[in-house]
Protein backbone atom coordinates (compact mmCIF):
# COMPACT_ATOMS: atom_id res chain seq x y z
CA UNK A 1 0.00 0.00 0.00
CA UNK A 2 1.39 3.55 -1.04
CA UNK A 3 1.84 5.93 1.82
CA UNK A 4 0.00 8.99 1.71
CA UNK A 5 3.21 11.06 -0.45
CA UNK A 6 3.50 8.19 -2.88
CA UNK A 7 -0.09 7.83 -3.18
CA UNK A 8 0.24 12.01 -3.79
CA UNK A 9 3.23 11.26 -6.41
CA UNK A 10 1.12 8.86 -8.37
CA UNK A 11 -1.90 10.87 -8.93
CA UNK A 12 0.05 13.51 -10.12
CA UNK A 13 1.24 11.55 -12.62
CA UNK A 14 -1.72 10.57 -13.77
CA UNK A 15 -3.16 14.14 -13.73
CA UNK A 16 0.33 15.13 -15.31
CA UNK A 17 0.19 12.51 -18.14
CA UNK A 18 -3.57 13.22 -18.93
CA UNK A 19 -3.00 16.84 -19.25
CA UNK A 20 0.07 16.15 -21.59
CA UNK A 21 -1.91 14.02 -23.64
CA UNK A 22 -4.50 16.65 -23.66
CA UNK A 23 -2.24 19.14 -24.99
CA UNK A 24 -0.18 16.68 -27.28
CA UNK A 25 -3.65 15.94 -29.17
CA UNK A 26 -4.20 19.73 -29.52
CA UNK A 27 -0.76 20.07 -30.89
CA UNK A 28 -2.24 17.47 -33.77
CA UNK A 29 -5.17 19.24 -34.58
CA UNK A 30 -3.37 22.81 -35.03
CA UNK A 31 -0.59 21.47 -36.92
CA UNK A 32 0.44 18.32 -39.19
CA UNK A 33 1.57 15.57 -37.72
CA UNK A 34 5.21 15.72 -39.90
CA UNK A 35 5.41 18.81 -37.39
CA UNK A 36 4.43 17.21 -34.30
CA UNK A 37 5.35 13.33 -33.89
CA UNK A 38 8.75 13.28 -34.12
CA UNK A 39 8.52 15.29 -30.25
CA UNK A 40 6.78 11.93 -28.96
CA UNK A 41 10.85 10.86 -29.22
CA UNK A 42 11.57 13.33 -26.42
CA UNK A 43 9.50 11.24 -23.70
CA UNK A 44 12.37 8.81 -23.70
CA UNK A 45 14.23 12.05 -22.30
CA UNK A 46 11.99 13.43 -20.18
CA UNK A 47 11.74 9.78 -18.23
CA UNK A 48 15.94 9.68 -17.97
CA UNK A 49 15.74 12.73 -16.61
CA UNK A 50 13.15 12.34 -14.26
CA UNK A 51 14.17 9.82 -13.09
CA UNK A 52 17.57 11.27 -11.92
CA UNK A 53 16.02 14.30 -10.42
CA UNK A 54 13.55 12.55 -8.90
CA UNK A 55 14.61 9.08 -7.66
CA UNK A 56 18.42 9.38 -7.96
CA UNK A 57 19.10 7.00 -10.80
CA UNK A 58 22.53 7.39 -12.38
CA UNK A 59 22.66 8.03 -15.63
CA UNK A 60 25.17 5.71 -17.82
CA UNK A 61 27.36 7.57 -20.58
CA UNK A 62 25.09 5.79 -22.76
CA UNK A 63 22.13 7.04 -21.72
CA UNK A 64 23.47 11.11 -21.90
CA UNK A 65 24.65 10.15 -25.64
CA UNK A 66 21.35 8.69 -26.38
CA UNK A 67 19.56 11.88 -24.71
CA UNK A 68 21.98 13.95 -26.93
CA UNK A 69 20.72 12.44 -30.25
CA UNK A 70 17.03 12.09 -29.87
CA UNK A 71 17.63 15.86 -28.73
CA UNK A 72 19.52 16.89 -31.72
CA UNK A 73 17.72 14.40 -34.22
CA UNK A 74 14.29 17.05 -32.75
CA UNK A 75 16.05 19.83 -33.05
CA UNK A 76 17.64 19.40 -36.87
CA UNK A 77 14.06 17.59 -38.07
CA UNK A 78 12.06 20.51 -36.92
CA UNK A 79 14.80 22.82 -38.64
CA UNK A 80 15.24 21.43 -42.08
CA UNK A 81 10.84 20.37 -42.23
CA UNK A 82 9.74 21.27 -45.76
CA UNK A 83 7.89 24.13 -45.44
CA UNK A 84 4.29 24.92 -46.73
Amino acid sequence: TPSPTDLAGLISIGVLTQVAQIHMTKAYLAESASKVSHFNYLTSAYALITGYFFFGEVLSVTSIIGISLIILGVTLSSKFAPKK
